[in-house]
């Protein structure tokens, strides 16, 4: 209580700069996180007892948790993120929903075409790691099989992202707006 009340302000603060849609999410996220997961059954259910209710849901709370934590540091960073910041972070919110708004700004300014194709192709390569990422919590045996192929794919994106930074680099353009994941 000593702390809560400590860290009023700062929450306060925080609270407002995220909005009550996005406050309304994080408490949805520890509800799935903190209240759903503990009560789970876990045990194999279903035909071949191949659905277990805990694990899947611990990938829920993961995926959501990730999305989640990158989309509170776009809240705060989205006006000064430069074009690595936003396809790291639109890697990790939505490389789907980042394509498409950046597609649409490079569009609509021809001039921005060189920071919209470096920021897509950093997105795109994030989504690997963030396989990766899940790949060595959900399954930490299948890792070695997995993560040379995963591997080799990110490297590609990572040398093409490499490539296409040279027309990114004088254009810095501002985030366009995330939804919450």
């Amino acid at each position: 209580v000593a702390v809560l009340l400590q860290l009023k302000r700062p929450l306060h603060r925080f609270i407002r700069q995220m909005g009550e849609r996005d406050v309304r999410a994080v408490m949805q996220f520890a509800l799935i996180s903190a209240v759903i997961l503990p009560v789970l059954p876990d045990r194999e259910m279903g035909p071949y007892g191949a659905l277990n209710p805990r694990q899947i849901w611990t990938m829920v709370v993961l995926i959501v948790g990730l999305s989640l934590a990158a989309y509170t540091v776009y809240k705060f960073m989205a006006a000064r993120a430069g074009n690595i910041l936003a396809g790291v972070l639109g890697g990790l919110i939505s490389s789907t929903a980042t394509t498409v708004s950046f597609a649409r700004r490079a569009k609509g300014s021809p001039a921005s075409e060189g920071a919209a194709l470096f920021v897509i192709t950093m997105a795109s390569a994030v989504v690997y790691a963030r396989v990766l990422v899940l790949v060595w919590v959900a399954a930490p045996g299948a890792l070695i099989t997995m993560a040379p192929p995963i591997g080799v794919m990110l490297g590609v994106m990572g040398a093409l992202a490499a490539v296409t930074w040279r027309g990114a680099r004088d254009d810095a353009p501002q985030m366009p707006p995330q939804e919450n994941p």
